[in-house]
C-alpha cells in the first residue's frame, strides 16, 4: 500500500468521478484505475461500485476512508515537521479564516511576509464550522477564528485572546439604569450588530 494510492482513492471518493479525480491528481484515467485496482487487490475488497460514469465508495470504501485521510495527513504533518527542522523557509502556507477575524490576520500577514519573504500565504475565507471541516481534511494548515462548541479532540487549539462583548443603549432607554442583564432578556431586547458581508 503507497502513500499516493491513498491520496488517488480519497479523491476518487470525493469526486466520485475517476476521469475527474486524474485530471485533479494530475494524472492519467488510466493511471488512476490501476492504482486503485492495486489497493483493491491488496485489500482483497471492492472499494468501488462503477455505475456509468460515476463511481460510488462501496461500505468497504467508506470504512475504509477516515484511515485513508488520516494517513494522509499524518504523512503531510511528518514531512511539515522534517522541513521545520531543517529551517527551509519556503513553501505554501494555507491559511483559514473567519471574516470577523480578517483584520487581525491582515494586520499580521505584513509582517509574516517581511519575515519570510519566499513563503507564499493561501487565504481562505468561511465560517468557523466549515473552515474546521477543511482543516480536519488536510486542506488547511491552520484556521484563525472564535473558537466553536465541540471542537474535535485531534485538533490543537492556541487562545490567542478574549473578547468582551459590551450592551450599550441610549439614557433614555428602558434598561439604561440597569447595573447588568440577563442573556434571557438580551435574547427578547432589539439589537444593532455589526455583520460582514463577504465580498465575491
Amino acid at each position: 500500500m503507497e502513500l499516493r494510492q491513498l491520496k488517488y482513492f480519497k479523491e476518487a471518493c470525493e469526486l466520485q468521478n475517476f476521469s475527474e479525480a486524474a485530471r485533479v491528481l494530475h494524472i492519467s484515467q488510466s493511471t488512476l484505475s490501476q492504482q486503485i485496482k492495486q489497493l483493491e487487490d491488496e485489500l482483497d475488497v471492492l472499494l468501488f461500485d462503477r455505475i456509468g460514469k460515476r463511481v460510488v465508495p462501496t461500505e468497504a470504501g467508506l470504512a475504509f476512508l477516515p484511515y485513508a485521510v488520516r494517513a494522509i495527513r499524518d504523512a503531510e504533518n511528518g514531512k511539515q515537521i522534517i522541513r521545520d527542522l531543517k529551517g527551509i523557509e519556503t513553501g505554501v502556507l494555507h491559511v483559514g479564516v473567519t471574516y470577523s477575524m480578517s483584520p487581525l490576520l491582515i494586520a499580521a500577514l505584513g509582517l509574516f511576509s517581511k519575515t519570510y519573504p519566499k513563503i507564499k500565504v493561501n487565504v481562505s475565507f468561511g465560517t468557523s464550522e466549515e473552515l474546521l471541516d477543511r482543516l480536519e481534511a488536510n486542506q488547511l494548515d491552520f484556521v484563525l477564528s472564535f473558537k466553536p462548541e465541540g471542537v474535535s479532540e485531534h485538533l490543537e487549539t492556541m487562545p490567542l485572546f478574549s473578547s468582551m462583548l459590551r450592551f450599550i443603549v441610549h439614557c433614555s432607554h428602558p434598561l439604561a439604569e440597569l447595573s447588568s442583564i440577563t442573556l434571557k432578556r438580551l435574547s427578547e431586547t432589539p439589537l444593532i450588530l455589526r455583520y460582514c458581508v463577504p465580498t465575491s
